[in-house]
């Protein structure tokens, strides 16, 4: 996709028959733990975009070690619902994105490509998912040498610690 300014990732439509589900792939820039990898998402646009946001996913090539990512999917969060009775809040994509919980209709596809592109920049330990992630929030912390060494192990296919 062409006319996205102030990005720096490739966005492709795998599937012309399907223009709601785009393949997003980062490439950080220095000075990023992660600069020289390449990270794959799946944004996955509903009909009613844009007054529902999109759900992204990652998908690879490789597990990553970071505090906002997580390479898999995670069952429904629930609350409690009117009775008493607990209904789907919603499904946690595996990306920690605001704007998946918060979505405003103004944001542009531009304003969810830089977003993502953030979090390889300016990676928040103190909001992780669960799981592996919630592991890497607290390295992050608590020996930030040791996390940005297994972030670079993890990106090159090495996840033995």
């Amino acid at each position: 996709m062409d006319n996205l300014d102030g990005i720096c990732s490739k966005v492709v439509i795998p599937d012309p028959d399907n223009m709601l589900r785009m393949k997003l792939t980062v490439r950080p820039p220095r000075p990023s733990i992660w600069h020289g990898g390449l990270f794959d998402f799946i944004l996955e646009f509903r009909e009613d975009y844009p007054y529902e946001g999109p759900r992204v996913r990652y998908t690879g090539p490789n597990r990553i070690w970071h505090p906002n990512i997580e390479g898999s999917e995670f069952v429904e969060r629930e609350e409690a619902g009117s009775g008493g009775g607990q209904r789907p809040r919603r499904t946690d994509w595996g990306v920690c994105l605001s704007f998946q919980t918060e979505w405003k209709p103004t944001f542009s596809l531009r304003d969810i490509i830089i977003m993502i592109e953030l979090l390889f920049q300016d990676p928040n330990p103190d909001d992780p998912l669960h799981g592996t992630s919630k592991q890497a929030a607290q390295m992050m912390k608590e020996n930030p040498a040791k996390f940005r060494e297994k972030a670079r192990q993890w990106m090159c296919g090495n996840y033995i610690d």
